[in-house]
């Protein structure tokens, strides 16, 4: 078991701003695991999420801020918490 903490920064906010992102690698289908699906975050942003994971496995997740595309991933440690940091 691990988890991994998904951390979202929006360093220049406006009320207009979406981030969109979805989990495309890693734990799924239990009580502790994060919801599946598209999320959406808006405007000022400064948000952490904790999601569990399978030790030493990969947990990534594909993102859009605006029109602009791209992938997170990372290893998450056994029995412990990895931050995946993303900043726009």
């Amino acid at each position: 078991m691990s988890w991994v903490k998904l951390r979202f920064i929006n360093q220049v906010p406006v009320s207009t701003d979406v981030l969109k992102y979805t989990q495309t690698q890693g734990k799924t289908g239990c009580t502790l695991c994060c919801p599946s699906g598209e999320h959406v975050l808006l405007g000022a942003v400064d948000t952490t999420i904790y999601c569990i994971n399978d030790g030493n496995t990969n947990y990534t997740y594909s993102y859009i801020v605006g029109s602009i595309p791209g992938t997170k991933s990372a290893i998450t440690t056994a029995f412990d918490t990895t931050e995946i940091l993303l900043t726009y």
